[in-house]
């Protein structure tokens, strides 16, 4: 039996009202969403690449050894939590829009279609 004594996370939400930008909820949803993605995206490039200018500098490797690299499965099968959880908190709008038809798997639908490329 796991003995996990973390309590399990649960999903953050704004209390009130979403702001209104274009009077268009749904473009106000896009937004919103567009908004997190660009935060998420800034934050990870800048990560890589202070990552990137370190290794260069200690002369272990450049960007291109990192360019060449293909990850393999134990790489993988570490990556795709994070994956889903970055998609978690981009598609958080569209979710909280969605829930009355996520009881039905429509949301596990669209994120398994994001995740595999097909949208």
């Amino acid at each position: 039996m796991p003995t996990n004594t973390q309590p399990e996370a649960r999903p953050r939400r704004a209390l009130g009202k979403r702001p209104a930008f274009y009077g268009d909820e749904r473009l106000d949803m896009l937004f919103a969403m567009l908004t997190t993605l660009l935060g998420e995206v800034s934050v990870i490039r800048e990560r890589i690449d202070t990552h990137e200018r370190l290794l260069e500098k200690a002369g272990l490797f450049g960007k291109d050894t990192v360019d060449a690299w293909l990850p393999d499965a134990a790489a993988e099968a570490e990556r795709a939590p994070i994956r889903q959880q970055m998609m978690g908190r981009v598609l958080r709008y569209l979710e909280e829009d969605m829930e009355p038809a996520a009881a039905g798997g429509e949301l596990d639908r669209i994120s398994k279609e994001v995740q595999h490329g097909d949208v």
